[in-house]
């Protein structure tokens, strides 16, 4: 008697041991096939992520590196201040208006463009900004002053003396508020898009922080 319920125990011990390593089983069956589910996942989202990068802003185009001319869009343009000889590059690229930004020596346009404003139907507009100090209210300016002309669909060249440093700002600022940039795309066309940017005027980098994006939305 003694010998059978012995056996039977055994045989009880033995199939609750079985159970338990099917269980086992399953479990790591099925955290396999999760884990295998997982990864798949992962290799699929990297590859959609590798094979769809963001699309970033389109910079500036150049167009003559010696008067640091570029194409900023359809109907804006940026330069240094131009001589006598880059007048073929206005009729060229078909500009309607020149706004220029020098504070000093701010009648050069005048002087160089004298014989050909009378041919053509080009506008001038001076609103001097200095390097060291310019305010929301002088970007406003600016920047319905272009918006004025391109919605009259005339195109805009903007300069200063390099091209570089005020017109820098003032195409930044529009790229910001008219064409919805992020402030870090804008700052990095100004400082690395190849214009010359003079690192001194720290000043003007510093402007394209959102306070002052919106201190200028307001102006305009």
């Amino acid at each position: 008697m003694n010998q059978l319920l012995s056996t039977r125990s055994n045989e009880g011990v033995i199939d609750h041991n079985h159970r338990w390593q099917q269980r086992y089983k399953s479990i790591l069956v099925a955290g396999s096939m999760s884990l295998a589910g997982l990864m798949i996942g992962c290799q699929s989202t990297a590859t959609t992520q590798l094979t769809t990068p963001p699309s970033l802003p389109q910079n500036a185009v150049l167009i003559n590196k010696a008067t640091n001319l570029y194409q900023v869009d359809k109907l804006l343009f940026r330069s240094e201040q131009l001589r006598a000889a880059d007048i073929p590059l206005l009729k060229a690229n078909r500009i309607d208006a020149i706004l220029n930004l020098r504070f000093f020596d701010r009648n050069d346009d005048e002087k160089l463009l004298a014989d050909i404003i009378n041919e053509t139907s080009l506008d001038l507009y001076n609103q001097p900004l200095k390097s060291w100090y310019v305010t929301p209210k002088e970007i406003a300016k600016a920047l319905n002053t272009i918006k004025d002309l391109q919605a009259q669909n005339k195109s805009v060249l903007v300069h200063c003396y390099h091209g570089a440093d005020r017109t820098g700002l003032i195409i930044a600022m529009y790229r910001i508020i008219e064409q919805e940039w992020s402030i870090e795309h804008a700052k990095q066309e100004m400082v690395a898009g190849g214009f010359g940017y003079h690192a001194v005027w720290i000043n003007l980098e510093n402007m394209l922080n959102p306070k002052t994006v919106a201190a200028v939305r307001i102006e305009m």
